[in-house]
């Protein structure tokens, strides 16, 4: 049996539509013009180029994701969690560490100050939220298959695997891996 729909419905949720777009609207007229464009082609891209990694998704996307990832902070419940659901890669936490071991702290925070706007990246609540969420965020929106670091790690691990096979001692001498005397 399908669900039943009442006009009363059909009204509340036309309501709750039209006073989110008020508010999103509200929202990002603080914002200058193209101000998430820039942030994306004049910051993000050329601070992770720096670092070899690269952005995936077409322009207007990534824009608009990071349009809708940070009016999401301004719009939460406390204690909600925030899911980007679509991934630009399938990179593994290994993967994950290595950019945040490549990529230091102090980068990502001067990189941070230098975009801060009143609801963006600011000493705000909303602000401190989105600066602790941005480097999980911004992985989140990495294609790892055009970008040179990964391609690095990828290296390194593949000479460090190689390295510990070398190492392997014969078992069937006195001073094979387990140091028994036959």
């Amino acid at each position: 049996m399908g669900s039943v729909s009442y006009p009363a419905d059909a009204f509340t949720t036309s309501l709750y539509k039209k006073d989110e777009a008020y508010r999103f609207n509200a929202w990002i007229s603080d914002f200058p013009t193209n101000y998430f464009k820039q942030f994306v082609d004049d910051g993000l891209k050329p601070f992770l180029k720096k670092y070899g990694y690269s952005l995936g998704f077409s322009n207007s996307r990534l824009n608009s994701y990071c349009v809708r990832w940070a009016y999401s902070y301004s719009n939460k419940y406390p204690g909600e969690v925030i899911e980007f659901t679509k991934w630009a890669h399938s990179g593994l936490m290994d993967d994950y560490e290595w950019y945040l071991y490549k990529i230091p702290q102090d980068d990502w925070n001067m990189f941070m100050k230098s975009w801060e706007n009143q609801g963006f990246l600011d000493d705000s609540d909303i602000g401190h939220a989105q600066c602790n969420d941005l480097v999980t965020f911004i992985w989140q929106c990495i294609d790892l298959n055009n970008s040179v670091e990964y391609y690095n790690y990828l290296e390194i691990m593949g000479d460090n695997e190689e390295t510990e096979e070398n190492n392997v001692h014969d078992e069937n001498n006195a001073y094979g891996g387990d140091r028994r005397t036959y």
